[in-house]
This record gives C-alpha cells, structure tokens and sequence, in this order.
C-alpha cells in the first residue's frame, strides 16, 4: 500500500474510532509482498564513486567552515578535498544501513519466512518476475514454514533447476505450480508427484534474435516452445484440471495417464507426429469429451521433416460428439488434415491454426460448418493456397472475428458469395512486408500498382472494421489517403498499424470502395 493511502486511511480510522492495527496475517502478507517486489526489481547497476559534499570556506581569513549538511564533513579552505574529516557516528550508521540494504531480498524473504509463528498457514506464495532465486531459497519450501503453500509461482523468473524429490514433492497441499517463462531443465519435472495438483503451467517462446528475452506469451511471428516433460505418475494426480504446456515422449505413452484425469478442463501437449501418438490422442480425447474445455496440439518440429504427411488426428468422434464440450482449439506444427469431428463439436468457439500445411478448401469447408465458431486466428503456412476464399452460402454463421498472422502465408482474401460470413464484424491482417508484386490481385493504373487485398465487401452486412498491420510507409499512405475520396455513408472503417509500433496507426478512416479494400505498392515495403 503506498504511503499517502495508508495515511488517509489511518486518519480516517483514527477520527471514527476505529482501529488502526491491521490483522497480524495481514502484515505479514503485506511484508512478503513488498520483500517480492523489492525482488522483481532489476537488479541496480554498479554505484559511481560518490562526489565529496564539501563546501569550501569563503570567509575573511580563511576561517573553518561549518559542518556541512549534507555529508557532516568540517573542511577548511586550506585542505584539499581529499582530507575529509567525516563524523564517526554519521559513518557508522551510513555503513550499517548501507548493509541492510546490500542484503539480497531473496535472502530477506527467506528469512522471513522462517521467522514467521509455528502456527502461521501461508497458502500463497507468488514469486513471478523475480531474479536471483538460488537453490538455497527453495531449500525453505522444504520445511514446516511453507507446507501448507496451496499456489506457487515461479513464472518468468532465473530458477535453474527444479529438484522434485527434494523441494517440491515435499509441498503435498500444492493445488497449482506456474514455471512459465523459465529456464527449467525438462527433465526436472518428470518426478514430480502431487496428490492434490490441479494445475500445471509451463512452457517458454523463443523469440526472434534481436528481440526481448523469452516469454510466456507467445509472440506472433517465428516461435519454438520449450517446455517440460510430462510428470511420469501424471495418472495418479486426479484432481488436475490444467496441464499446459507439457511435453510427451516419442511414443507418447504418458498420455494414457492422462486419460484418467476425468477433471481435465484444459491440455496443452507438444507431441512427436507419428501413428502411436495419435493413437493416444484419439484416446483422450474420447474418454475426456464430457470435461476437456481446451485443446493445444504443437507437433514437435524436428518430427516435421521424418513423417512428410504430418501428424494424423482426423480419427472419428461420432459417439462422443453429442457430449463433446470443447470450445477452444489450438493446433500448431503440419498436419494430414483438419479433423472432421471438429464440425461436430457444437460448443467449439475459438480456434487457431499455424504452420498446419493443410488444404484451405477442404478446412474451410469443415470449419464453416462448426455452428457455434465465433473466431477464427490463421498463423503463417497454415494453408497451402496463397487465397483465402469463401465460397459457401450458409457456412460461418455464428463467425464474428477473423485474424490472419504472418507475413506472405495469404495474400488475398475473397468472400466470394452472399451470405459467406454474414455475422462477421471485424478482420485484422498483419500482412508484414511478405506481398508481392507477383501475389494476389494487380491492378495496373497510371497513379502506379497497386492490390486488391480482401475483395467481396458488400457480401459481409456486418462487417464494422479492417484493421491491417504491416510495415507501412505512413507518410506515402497519409498522402495515398488523402488524395483518394472516401465513401460519404461507409458501414465499416479502417485502421492502418505499424507491425513493430503499435502506437504508430491511422485509425477510423472511411473506406474508397464497398466492395474492394486496395492499396499502393508504394505504400507498403514490399518484397519485390
């Protein structure tokens, strides 16, 4: 709590009568949290030598100063600032405070833990985001201070290994371990056996070189997931509800643990694309239809190259269509095809396909038929067309959002019939630096080339706003808008956003044409 509050709150207690004194638990959720934060912290850069507070005596004669204010230093003209006389009980307590605070705030954590009353239960503890976790600091979830802990985070921090046998087993009352964002060792986690688990959260993304260190998050360009292997008892851990992201074996034999988990809500597996595997896979997800809210698939990319056709899951689900309650799918790495139990899923709202190499006819046709989709995310190779058509009436009826990622998976986008989309109401393209004067649709005019990025606008009645993102030349497209003369009465608008500065946008314009959304070679840094 920041200073001015917690004085208005205090003076406002103090005037009814009430208490000032907080909950003796309180205090101590209050310190362990400003000990974490202190954490979180990057840690400072190294102290410049500190410039001497002396004031020089420019009195007649030359005379001794006064003790100055600011280092309590008695300095005279005569001696040179060197020759500083510091006072002995001001040096004293500017040391001792100095190595209060040098103390690292894990260490103080640490401390305080052990400090804290036999009988104290502390159920949370959040340590996301903080730096120089040792091994000696999770020593401390081994004894009595931290047996009762229910939540434990480690999200996005340096811990470097994970020892289950030592440290975490011993915390048999955890309910959820977040190591997302970390550097674990996969195989850390493989002996890991909690009773009363219910959620498991790991996995990082490598970014780019260049850009930030890795992250939770993933971004929207080039992504490998690294995460931890699947704990080998995952079976007996019968109170799980999220296992994301985890990692299977070649085989994935760990997943006929996992069809035991009859409280699994959401699972996030990387797995080997190879026929054993989606044996298992098939498995899980007959025997988990009536509880499995959330599907992620990434199919491991070293396997990519061994099986050309992809990982396999178009298996039948006739029987547990009817109790499928799945609502979001995710599936990243080549697949044979898009499974055809997915227009079967009547709760199947979200899904996101990248990097699938799949046929866009035949997924379209599949995914046009599922009732109840409400968006659709298309990362990257995800089709082996370049074009996006819609070409079937009665098909995305409950379809509102339509995201396309990466740059040169689709160069075009056409809502060929009426009807193809009629509840869509937004389109956000980041269509990067990847089009070319050889892709889609050219227009050749004597104001220079241009191309016709979504055509058959007039087919979407609901259509509100395109937003497009790419590596836009924003004074060529300032002036390429302002020449060009916008409809009087648009039903939609459009907004323009840079891919690696959001901030730098031109947003709400009226749209040049009902039917076709074009632009300027000149406007977007192309790849020639």
């Amino acid at each position: 709590m920041e200073a001015p509050m917690s004085d208005f709150i205090f003076s406002i207690t103090g005037s009814e009568n009430f208490l000032t004194e907080l909950p003796s638990h309180l205090k101590r959720q209050l310190k362990i949290r400003k000990i974490v934060q202190a954490a979180r912290r990057p840690p400072p850069l190294p102290p410049l030598p500190a410039p001497l507070h002396v004031r020089l005596c420019r009195c007649m004669g030359n005379a001794v100063c006064a003790p100055c204010k600011l280092c309590a230093a008695v300095v005279c003209a005569s001696r040179p600032p060197s020759e500083v006389d510091y006072d002995s009980d001001s040096a004293a307590a500017t040391k001792t405070a100095a190595a209060t605070d040098d103390k690292d705030p894990m260490d103080k954590l640490v401390d305080f833990l052990r400090s804290l009353p036999q009988m104290y239960r502390l159920n949370v503890l959040d340590l996301g985001g903080c730096m120089g976790i040792r091994q000696r600091h999770l020593k401390c979830l081994r004894e009595k201070e931290c047996r009762w802990l229910k939540y434990l985070s480690l999200r996005n921090t340096d811990v470097s290994r994970l020892h289950a046998h030592r440290h975490i087993n011993k915390l048999k009352m955890l309910e959820t371990l977040d190591i997302r964002g970390t550097n674990i060792p996969a195989s850390d986690t493989r002996a890991i056996d909690l009773p009363k688990l219910k959620h498991l959260l790991a996995g990082r993304y490598d970014r780019p070189r260049g850009s930030q260190a890795p992250s939770s998050t993933p971004p929207v360009h080039k992504e490998e997931l690294f995460t931890v292997d699947m704990p080998r008892r995952i079976g007996s851990m019968r109170r799980m509800e999220t296992l994301s992201h985890v990692q299977v074996s070649w085989r994935g034999a760990e997943l006929e643990g996992v069809v035991r988990l009859h409280h699994l809500r959401k699972l996030g597996v990387v797995v080997h694309g190879n026929n054993k595997t989606a044996v298992y896979l098939e498995r899980v997800l007959h025997v988990l239809a009536p509880c499995l809210r959330s599907l992620s698939i990434w199919v491991a990319v070293q396997t990519q190259e061994a099986d050309g056709g992809g990982l396999d899951i178009s298996f039948s689900m006739a029987a547990e269509s009817s109790t499928m309650v799945l609502e979001n799918l995710d599936i990243k790495g080549k697949i044979s095809s898009l499974p055809p139990w997915i227009s079967k899923a009547q709760k199947l709202a979200n899904v996101t396909l990248r990097d699938t190499e799949i046929s866009g006819v035949e997924a379209l046709w599949r995914l046009g038929s599922v009732i109840s989709l409400r968006c659709l995310k298309l990362s990257r190779q995800v089709f082996t067309e370049p074009a996006l058509v819609f070409k079937d009436e009665g098909q995305f009826r409950a379809l509102k959002f339509l995201v396309i990622e990466g740059c040169g998976a689709i160069n075009s986008v056409a809502f060929a019939v009426a009807d193809a989309a009629p509840v869509l109401e937004k389109i956000v393209w980041d269509i990067g630096g990847g089009i070319s004067r050889s892709s889609g649709m050219v227009l050749r005019g004597g104001g220079g080339d241009s191309i016709n990025l979504i055509t058959g606008i007039h087919n979407l009645p609901r259509l509100k706003r395109i937003e497009l993102r790419g590596d836009f030349n924003f004074t060529a497209l300032s002036a390429w808008l302002d020449a060009t003369t916008p409809l009087p009465k648009p039903r939609y608008r459009c907004c323009f956003r840079s891919s690696s500065d959001t901030s730098n946008a031109i947003d709400n314009k009226k749209p040049t044409s009902d039917t076709t959304l074009s632009l300027p070679f000149h406007v977007i840094n192309v790849t020639r």
